[in-house]
C-alpha cells in the first residue's frame, strides 16, 4: 500500500517556487489518492467527497497520512474519518438568488469592469430579472439601470434573453427609457464620433449625478461593440 507523506509543516512559513510546486503536487496525489479509495472501498455508492471537505481532512488530521488514514484503527484517526464523512457530506449552503439580492450588491456587481459575463446582454438580463421583483420601486430601479452598458447591445431587435422584461421595466422606469434612447443615439453616430462621445450623466445609488463608461465594453466581454443602428432591423422588428 502506498503511504504518501504526513504534511505537516507546509502551511506555515514562506516556501521556495520549487519547494511550493513540490508541495501542490504532493497535495493533489492525496487528494488523487483519497478518491480512489473512496470509490473503491469506502462507499462507492456515496456521492464524492468534495475537495473542500479533503483538504479539511488534512487540516484537522496534520500529523497523520491522510491516505493512511482512511484504513488506520486508531481512536485518533477514526476521529478523523468521522469528522471527514460530516463535512463531506453536508449540505453546501444554497446561495441568494440573484433576483433576490439587495440594490447595493446589485450596484456593486454592475459597476464591476471585471463582472464575469460573457456579453452585456448577459448583464442586461441579470438587471432586469432583479428589477422585476416585486417590490423593487422605481426610484431604485432609476438608481441602478445607468450601471447597464446599454450601447453595447443590439436593441433592434433585442436579444429574445431581454427583449420582453426590457418592454416590461421601460414602461415602469423613466431612466430605463432615457438609457434606451441614448444608446439608439449613439449607435446612429458614425464610428468615429464615439472615441469623444460622453455618456449622459443620472443618478446613482449613492443619490450623485456620476457617467458611467456605458460604451467600454467590460474586461470578459470580449466580442462587445457598440453595434451600428440598421433602419431594415428596426423596421422588420416594428413589423414583426
Amino acid at each position: 500500500m502506498h503511504r504518501c507523506q504526513p504534511l505537516r509543516g507546509i502551511q506555515g512559513g514562506i516556501l521556495s517556487e520549487e519547494r511550493r510546486n513540490q508541495t501542490v503536487q504532493h497535495v493533489k496525489k492525496i487528494v488523487r489518492d483519497i478518491l480512489t479509495y473512496w470509490d473503491q472501498q469506502v462507499f462507492p455508492r456515496r456521492p464524492r467527497p468534495t475537495a473542500t471537505s479533503i483538504f479539511e481532512l488534512l487540516t484537522i488530521v496534520p500529523e497523520i497520512d491522510a491516505l493512511a488514514c482512511m484504513r488506520d484503527p486508531s481512536e485518533e484517526a477514526a476521529a478523523a474519518r468521522q469528522r471527514f464523512l460530516e463535512i463531506s457530506m453536508a449540505p453546501q449552503p444554497k446561495k441568494t438568488p440573484f433576483p433576490l439580492v439587495d440594490a447595493a450588491s446589485v450596484a456593486r456587481m454592475l459597476s464591476n469592469n471585471n463582472l464575469q459575463v460573457k456579453s452585456e446582454v448577459d448583464a442586461a438580463a441579470m438587471f432586469l430579472s432583479w428589477a422585476e421583483v416585486s417590490g423593487r420601486t422605481v426610484p431604485m430601479i432609476d438608481r441602478i439601470a445607468p450601471l447597464v452598458r446599454w450601447p453595447l447591445m443590439k436593441l433592434f431587435p433585442a436579444s429574445s434573453a431581454i427583449k420582453e422584461p426590457l418592454r416590461r421595466v421601460m414602461e415602469r422606469s423613466p431612466a430605463v427609457k432615457t438609457l434606451l434612447e441614448e444608446a439608439l443615439a449613439v449607435q446612429m453616430k458614425p464610428a468615429a464620433a464615439l472615441s469623444t462621445y460622453t455618456p449622459i450623466k443620472l443618478k446613482l445609488i449613492d443619490g450623485e449625478m456620476a457617467t458611467v463608461p456605458r460604451l467600454k465594453k467590460r474586461k470578459h466581454c470580449e466580442t462587445d461593440t457598440v453595434p451600428q443602428f440598421n433602419l431594415s432591423d428596426a423596421v422588420g422588428a416594428m413589423l414583426g
